[in-house]
C-alpha cells in the first residue's frame, strides 16, 4: 500500500480496486478533484463542479470538454 494519503491518491485507489480505467465524477468543492485532474486527467471520464463557490480552472485545463458547472441564479444568502 502506498504512504500516499492525499486525496488524488486515495481517489485513484478507488477507481483501481473498482477496476475502473476512467470515471464520472462530481463534487461541490473542486479542490478535492484538482490534484487528480490536474496530475491524471485521463481517469476522468467526466467532472460536475455543483455549485462551486471558489474554482482554480487551473487543475482542470487538461479536461476543459469534460466538465460541467452547475451553479445557482440567485444568491443563497437573500432567501
Amino acid at each position: 500500500m502506498s504512504d500516499d494519503l492525499s486525496a488524488a491518491a486515495r481517489l485513484v485507489g478507488v477507481l483501481d480496486h473498482l477496476g475502473l480505467e476512467r470515471a464520472h465524477v462530481a463534487a461541490m468543492i473542486p479542490g478535492d478533484l484538482a490534484a487528480l485532474a490536474a496530475a491524471t486527467p485521463d481517469r476522468l471520464a467526466g467532472v460536475v463542479l455543483c455549485t462551486p463557490i471558489f474554482l482554480d480552472p487551473a487543475p482542470f485545463a487538461n479536461l476543459a470538454d469534460r466538465v460541467l458547472l452547475v451553479s445557482a441564479n440567485t444568491d443563497r444568502r437573500s432567501m
